[in-house]
């Protein structure tokens, strides 16, 4: 079910062509923070789509989403649907290719994966549309996300102690798994599907991301 407005392209036409020639394949990103929990380059956003996500443009949304305020649960969320795909462009020379998947699938789709030394490229991701499913997805997973930061500096606090004493210690074992289990937690929490497109369109990005929200 698609959940958002959108403007239909027919794929006759140049800009339709234009589209599918530049689209590299569907996957899942973390939106949790905004470099996928440190595997990818910080995305850039409100480049192209500059409207500003305001509480009630949010609210408006969420609502289209079965959002339950009282619960804070989504009756029909929608996010690993191809339809509400959130369009980034990007380099794909970051990207393992063969991670994406360009048509639907019947068992859903799997996380875009990033080659090795991808998160220090300088040549960033652009959210061409989608900013407001992008802070939904922030939102959603919130909780998850500090848990997973408050892991990660316990862990450190740990290995500190650790390294006074030159061995590591069953604490710090159990810290590590847990950090490694809150990280998992806040991925899946905060996931979204994502439409890639390759940046050697970017003179055509405007095009590329005519959808409303």
């Amino acid at each position: 079910m698609c959940l958002i407005q959108t403007i239909p392209i027919p794929e006759e036409t140049a800009i339709g062509k234009l589209k599918r020639s530049a689209f590299l394949g569907f996957g899942f990103l973390s939106f949790c923070d905004d470099n996928n929990l440190g595997m990818m380059p910080t995305l850039v956003v409100q480049t192209y789509n500059t409207r500003e996500p305001t509480a009630a443009s949010l609210k408006a949304l969420k609502m289209g989403m079965g959002h339950n305020p009282w619960t804070n649960q989504f009756s029909r969320l929608g996010r690993g649907e191809p339809e509400n795909a959130i369009t980034v462009m990007i380099n794909s020379q970051l990207l393992d290719l063969g991670s994406l998947e360009k048509s639907a699938v019947a068992s859903g789709y799997g996380y875009a994966v990033f080659k090795r030394g991808a998160e220090n490229s300088s040549d960033h991701p652009e959210v061409l549309n989608g900013n407001h499913r992008r802070v939904i997805a922030q939102e959603i997973g919130c909780k998850q996300y500090e848990a997973y930061l408050k892991a990660g500096k316990h862990l450190e606090n740990v290995m500190d102690l650790d390294k006074e004493v030159s061995s590591r210690s069953k604490k710090t074992t159990e810290a590590s798994e847990e950090h490694v289990k809150s990280r998992s937690v806040a991925r899946m929490s905060s996931r979204w599907l994502v439409a890639f497109y390759d940046e050697g369109e970017r003179s055509n990005a405007s095009w590329i991301s005519l959808r409303q929200t």
